[in-house]
């Protein structure tokens, strides 16, 4: 599913605030696996899950997603990948506010390349599926934390992508409400779906069938 060799990525290169955010980086994670990345904050986790994601590029090395090799994507062919076998989920939801879950959630189906006649329905089994059906037309400006990222994964997950990418999609949750949203990744990973978290809590990652854990850049051990 997901084969990185040997990556490096260098921010500010050949300037005085050169900066190595990968380095030398090498993971496996196969189909239907539950991947914790863990590390501090400036370790390099969330550069790794935006290449992972195609929203950033690599200087060296090599990144394959279903034995396709990124490195030398054309834009469109790269947005065509990361709109049919990608799911992103943000921290901060990365939702728009004026709009209610349901237009938050279709959006992924306007870009689609493939024109869906269902587009309501495969919408509201994505929320029946979240447990929010009932947010479908509600504002987001007025939900709670929780549901927003509900909101997010619901959206993430809405084209049916291969793998589902969360950067510290607990940090900004409480123990509680982290708990529901870890469920909430959990059940999709049982359904068959490859589940990769980022994030700097170990008590999330120990719930992932695999821990990697990155130090300034580096892959440093496998828990």
């Amino acid at each position: 599913m997901i084969k990185i060799s040997n990556m490096t990525k260098v921010f500010c290169f050949g300037s005085e605030n050169e900066r190595t955010a990968l380095d030398n980086v090498s993971l496996e994670i196969a189909d239907g696996e539950m991947i914790a990345i863990i590390g501090k904050s400036g370790s390099g986790k969330s550069t790794l899950i935006n290449i992972m994601a195609c929203i950033d590029d690599y200087d060296s090395g090599e990144y394959q997603l279903d034995h396709i090799l990124i490195k030398y994507l054309s834009d469109h062919l790269l947005s065509r990948i990361r709109n049919k076998k990608i799911g992103l989920v943000m921290q901060d939801f990365a939702l728009i506010e004026e709009f209610n879950a349901y237009d938050n959630v279709v959006l992924p189906l306007d870009f689609s390349q493939k024109r869906k006649v269902n587009k309501k329905d495969i919408v509201m089994e994505a929320l029946e599926t979240i447990g929010i059906q009932e947010l479908a037309y509600q504002s987001v400006s007025t939900m709670s934390g929780g549901q927003k990222q509900r909101v997010a994964i619901a959206r993430a997950i809405v084209n049916s992508p291969r793998v589902l990418l969360a950067d510290e999609p607990t940090g900004a949750l409480d123990s509680m409400t982290a708990e529901e949203i870890m469920t909430v990744f959990k059940m999709l990973n049982a359904e068959g779906m490859t589940v990769v978290i980022v994030t700097h809590d170990v008590e999330i990652a120990r719930q992932c069938d695999r821990i990697f854990k990155i130090s300034d850049g580096v892959i440093c051990d496998l828990i």
